[in-house]
């Protein structure tokens, strides 16, 4: 699994309705991965803060 797989499934851990898009590449972690990404929020989706997406990560 990549790490922006992760990060999309962190999202929808937090709410399944969510709608987004994540951009970017594969880093040697997935902090770096999320640090580095971009997260689109998508038919006004209330966006989710990186702080508590990997904190949802850090639970799994």
């Amino acid at each position: 699994m990549s790490f922006i797989s992760d990060i999309a499934d962190a999202i929808l851990r937090i709410d399944s309705n969510n709608k987004f898009t994540v951009r970017g590449q594969n880093a040697d972690t997935v902090e770096e991965t999320l640090t580095n990404c971009e997260i689109d929020w998508l038919e006004d989706t209330t966006p989710i803060s990186k702080t508590d997406i990997q904190t949802e990560i850090d639970k799994a």
